[in-house]
C-alpha cells in the first residue's frame, strides 16, 4: 500500500507532512555540504602549490567561503527546526556534562561543531598573510577538513546505531569502549557502507552545486577576470557532475540493500510520485551540470546553475522523505 493511500487513516498537519521533511532536508544537505564539501578546495589548492597557477589560487578561495556560507545556512535552518518539531530528549546534557571530562560523548562533538568552523574561518581570514607560507596554510585546511569528517564520522555512527545498545554505552556508560566497537560493527557489516556513502557524496555535490551559485552572485564584487570565471564554472560543475553521480549510485545502492534487508511487515510500497521525483531529480542535475562542462562559454549557464542547485536540494529532501516513508523502521 502506498505511503498517501494512507493517510486517510491520521490526523496529520500540513507542517508534518510537508513542512518536516523540507526543513530537515535542507538543513542537512547544508550541514553534509560543510562537513563532507571541502574537499575539492583543499584539491585545488594543492593543484596551485604544485603548477602555480592563480586560478586554482582563486577557486580554492572560493569553494572555501562556500563552507562557511552552508555552516550558517546549517544552523539558521536546522536550530529552528529543531526547536519547533524535535521533542528533547528526556535527560539532556547540561553544561556540567560539556566540561565533565567522562561525559567525553558530549564534549568531543560540542568542541568538534565549535571547532570546524572556527579553523574554515582561519583558514580563509588567513591566504594573504601566509601566502607565501602555503604549506602552513594548506595544514590549516587540512586540520579544518579533518575535525569536519571527524564530527560527520560520530554523527554518521550515531545514526546507523541509533536503535543499537552502542548507543547507550556511548552516551552513557563507556563512550570509550563502544566507539572502536561501533566502527569494528560498520567495517564487518556491509550492509551499513551504502547509507554512509551515500551521505558522503552528498556533501561535496552539495558543495559544488552552491559553490556555482555563489560565482554568479559574488562574479561583481570579485571579479577576478572572465578567464578565471569560465574556468571555475567548468571545476565547479565538473564536481557537482561527479559526485551526483557518486551519491545518486549510492542511493540506489541504498534502497536496494534495504530491500533486501528489510522485513515486509516493516516496509510499504513507495509512493510512484516521490519515487520519480527522487529517482529523476539527480539525473537532471547531472545533465545540467554536464552542459555546464561541456559548454564554451559556461557563464551563460546562470539559470542552469540555479535550478540545478535547487533542484539537488529537492531530490535530497524527496530521498529522505522516500526512505522515512518506505523504510520507518530502517
Amino acid at each position: 500500500m502506498s505511503f498517501f493511500s494512507t493517510l486517510w487513516q491520521f490526523d496529520m498537519r500540513a507542517d508534518e507532512l510537508f513542512v518536516l521533511p523540507a526543513l530537515l532536508g535542507a538543513g542537512v544537505f547544508f550541514l553534509l555540504a560543510f562537513l563532507c564539501g571541502g574537499l575539492p578546495a583543499l584539491r585545488a589548492e594543492s593543484a596551485y602549490l604544485r603548477q602555480r597557477k592563480a586560478f586554482y589560487d582563486k577557486y580554492a578561495l572560493q569553494f572555501s567561503g562556500t563552507m562557511l556560507f552552508a555552516w550558517c545556512a546549517a544552523l539558521v535552518v536546522c536550530l529552528p527546526t529543531a526547536a519547533r518539531f524535535l521533542p528533547l530528549p528526556p535527560d539532556p546534557p547540561t553544561l556540567h556534562d560539556l566540561v565533565d571530562p567522562r561525559r567525553a560523548a558530549y564534549t568531543v562533538p560540542a568542541l568538534l561543531a565549535l571547532l570546524s568552523p572556527l579553523l574554515w574561518l582561519a583558514y580563509i581570514s588567513s591566504w594573504t598573510a601566509l601566502h607565501r607560507h602555503r604549506t602552513a596554510h594548506l595544514l590549516i585546511g587540512l586540520s579544518a577538513l579533518l575535525s569536519c569528517l571527524i564530527l560527520f564520522c560520530l554523527l554518521t555512527l550515531l545514526l546507523l546505531f541509533i536503535q543499537h545498545p552502542y548507543i547507550s554505552l556511548l552516551l552513557d556508560e563507556n563512550p570509550s569502549a563502544a566507539l572502536p566497537a561501533a566502527l569494528r560493527e560498520f567495517a564487518g557489516n556491509a550492509v551499513l557502507w551504502p547509507p554512509a556513502a551515500y551521505f558522503f557524496f552528498n556533501g561535496p555535490a552539495a558543495a559544488a552545486a552552491l559553490t556555482r551559485v555563489r560565482l554568479i552572485l559574488r562574479r561583481n564584487k570579485d571579479d577576478y577576470g572572465r578567464d578565471y570565471y569560465t574556468f571555475a564554472a567548468r571545476a565547479a560543475a565538473r564536481s557537482a557532475l561527479f559526485f551526483t553521480a557518486a551519491a545518486t549510485a549510492a542511493a540506489a545502492l541504498l534502497f536496494l540493500s534495504l530491500s533486501a534487508s528489510t522485513a515486509p511487515e516493516f516496509s510499504q510500497m513507495p509512493e510512484p510520485g516521490i519515487l520519480l521525483a527522487a529517482g529523476g531529480l539527480p539525473i537532471i542535475c547531472v545533465l545540467l551540470h554536464l552542459a555546464c562542462a561541456l559548454d564554451a562559454n559556461p557563464l551563460r549557464s546562470k539559470a542552469g546553475a540555479f535550478c540545478a542547485c535547487f533542484l539537488q536540494l529537492t531530490a535530497f529532501c524527496f530521498q529522505l522523505t522516500l526512505l522515512i516513508n518506505t523504510y520507518p523502521a530502517a
